[in-house]
């Protein structure tokens, strides 16, 4: 309800709707008379206050503020403008506003855009950064400015964009951008000229310090390149490792190294259009080098250990002619490979499956499989040296119906296993994660259950350490919403933390994050972001959980497919593609990870 008051008197009132921007008073000859002196004119407004002025009626001239509104007082309109800067009270909105997240320090300058709309018009929008504040660009209805590296203070700065409508309404955002030091030397591990296409970046070390980086790469054909660290010395030149017919790109690369320095990559690849998948191995040994490629199997994605020994179990997915079923492949050195053997039940299409063993060849995998009820369940399998393959185990609980799906598994240096896995709970969007451990001796414990996640998942990735830990990222890409990362910390004698983000940025796309967790308790990851694909890092500190993700490498160029490893000392390594701007001189850098 709006008053309207003559010399303090509240003399009518008058019911509003909304936001009326315009509101009739009738002014009756019972309110007023035909005086010299003005009567004082107070109008209140529940939600935008009181407006006041004079009102005179002389010789039959209706007169407010000094301006003649009627000559016939006795049925005079008052008429008067609700303002709070002119009668339009809706602000602007701001939306779609686009920026780095981190600079580095020896950029000159970087650019933000920002979408603002209003119901009348906008006069303008302004960004500023530490005391400094500019007038963005009007492309209407995008805005845009170009910000100088020099205003921003090193580490996190907060800046703030603030529209502004015709009627002075505003509307506010505000964000942080990170200033950080140069970033420390990569090594180029390819030759970039004429290179069109780089993938399948690994990245591994053992415990002696010494490292092992393999990709795929075309010039005229898909093939496999490797480099090797050497502690003191560096990375060597690379070298090529296969020369396959080229059908298409290869599948999965996968590659584990021993203590002893030797290795083995699993590859798979179509060499022949209309022919099955065939799958490669490739050995290394410090004293020889490397071995020449050799088929071991015709199948498709693939998981690999190799134990000190130099023994080697690889598992694949393969098509028995009901099922995609699960095997699996043994090597001896100097006896090769052994026939395929499957390692699980055959009652349902697999998917999703991990491999993990100790240095000792105890070996553990795991799978998402098709019940055949309408949902699925995660199963696991047992390897011990010796003994063989065990009898393939389910480790979920909970309806047949619900629908489980495998993140990762560990086995420590103990023989223990941990596996971990996220369930629906009947919403599509609400979900939890789960952990599980086997001890040698009594077998898988109990479920321990995280918080309840409602959360859209659209991937997993898990990283364990030795004394029990873990670390989970997931994905999310909840309808309506940029895709984000978050993440939740099992401490193995606490159990399940809280959910947190791993990243604060509600502008930029987040997906695809690889982590390490090293036997401290730190966690590092790295991912892409945003649609210019650039590299970002952050890291996970005990008691304390994830810092500001930050920009990894100048962004000045495409820096795409992170991975990340720990070397002997718990440090992490970055490994990428990076791309010039152009469909070619693609290249692989590495580097640490700081």
């Amino acid at each position: 309800t709006l008053e309207f008051s003559l010399n303090g008197n509240v003399v009518k009132t008058v019911a509003i709707a909304g936001a009326a921007q315009q509101v009739y008073i009738p002014v009756q000859g019972e309110y007023v008379e035909d005086v010299a002196t003005p009567y004082t004119y107070t109008i209140t407004h529940p939600s935008y206050g009181t407006l006041t002025g004079s009102m005179a009626v002389t010789m039959n001239q209706f007169v407010i503020d000094g301006t003649l509104i009627e000559n016939d007082y006795e049925y005079a309109n008052f008429t008067r403008l609700l303002t709070s800067g002119g009668g339009d009270v809706t602000p602007p909105v701001l939306s779609n506003i686009a920026s780095p997240t981190s600079v580095n320090e020896g950029t000159t300058s970087f650019g933000i855009t920002a979408e603002a709309t209003d119901n009348v018009a906008v006069d303008r929008v302004e960004v500023s950064v530490n005391g400094t504040t500019v007038t963005m660009t009007d492309t209407g209805p995008n805005y845009g400015a170009t910000v100088q590296t020099e205003w921003l203070n090193s580490g996190q700065n907060i800046v703030t964009i603030i529209a502004y409508d015709t009627s002075g309404n505003t509307d506010t955002f505000s964000f942080t951008i990170e200033k950080i030091g140069s970033a420390p030397s990569a090594t180029l591990l390819n030759d970039p000229v004429g290179s069109i296409y780089v993938r399948s970046n690994e990245l591994i070390f053992n415990d002696s310090g010494y490292g092992i980086a393999v990709w795929q790469q075309e010039i005229s054909d898909n093939q496999i390149y490797a480099s090797n660290y050497t502690p003191g010395i560096g990375w060597s030149p690379h070298v090529k490792l296969t020369d396959l017919p080229r059908a298409w790109s290869f599948g999965d690369i996968k590659i584990d190294m021993n203590s002893s320095g030797q290795a083995v990559i699993i590859c798979s690849k179509d060499t022949v259009v209309g022919e099955q998948t065939k799958l490669f191995a490739i050995f290394y040994d410090p004293s020889t080098g490397w071995s020449n490629v050799e088929q071991i199997e015709e199948t498709y994605y693939t998981d690999v250990n190799l134990d000190d020994n130099g023994n080697a179990v690889v598992i694949g997915k393969k098509y028995d002619g009901v099922f995609h079923s699960i095997f699996a492949l043994n090597y001896t050195p100097g006896a090769g490979w052994s026939s395929m053997q499957y390692i699980e039940n055959n009652n349902g299409h697999t998917t999703n499956y991990k491999l993990a063993g100790n240095s000792a060849g105890v070996v553990a995998a795991m799978w998402t499989q098709d019940n055949q009820n309408g949902g699925y369940d995660v199963w696991t399998n047992r390897y011990v040296p010796g003994s063989g393959w065990g009898t393939a185990e389910i480790i979920d609980d909970g309806n047949i119906s619900d629908y489980s799906n495998s993140i990762d598994i560990n086995v420590n240096e103990s023989g223990v296993i941990t596996a971990v896995w996220y369930k629906r709970n009947g919403s599509i969007d609400s979900y939890n994660l789960k952990l599980r451990k086997y001890v040698p001796g009594s077998g898988w414990g109990i479920i321990e259950t995280s918080e309840v996640l409602n959360n859209s998942i659209s991937f997993g990735e898990a990283s364990f350490n030795e004394g029990g830990d873990a670390i989970v990222v997931l994905g999310d890409n909840q309808a309506g919403a940029v895709y984000s990362l978050f993440s939740i910390y099992f401490d193995t004698n606490n159990g399940w933390g809280t959910i947190q983000p791993l990243e604060n940025d509600d502008i930029n796309n987040h997906a695809g994050a690889k982590i390490v967790l090293n036997d401290s308790g730190t966690a590092f990851a790295t991912w892409s972001t945003g649609n210019n694909n650039t590299m970002v890092i952050n890291t996970f500190t005990p008691g304390i959980g994830w810092g500001t993700h930050r920009l990894a490498r100048p962004n000045d160029f495409i820096t795409t497919n992170p991975n990340i490893a720990l070397d002997h000392t718990g440090a992490a390594h970055l490994i990428w593609r990076s791309q010039n701007g152009s469909g070619t001189n693609r290249s692989v850098y590495t580097a640490p990870f700081e």
